[in-house]
């Protein structure tokens, strides 16, 4: 792990921004599953984490909950 490149060095990459959108997208089909089972959601969002190889990215997903 001590020889990968930094978050912070290759969060400007187009490949780097384009795996964890895509990666976004799936969180948030999961989230969308998890409500329509009436999983118990936060009316806050879902806390979700992204990984992209050994990088990791939190975020909170709030968008799903306005659609539905």
């Amino acid at each position: 792990m001590a020889f990968l490149p930094s978050a912070k060095s290759i969060m400007s990459e187009f490949d780097v921004i384009i795996a964890f959108r895509d990666t976004l997208f799936r969180a948030e089909n999961q989230a969308k599953a998890a409500y329509k089972n009436n999983f118990p959601l936060s009316k806050k969002g879902v806390q979700w984490i992204l990984l992209v190889g050994p990088h990791w990215l939190p975020k909170t997903l709030v968008r799903i909950l306005k659609q539905q």
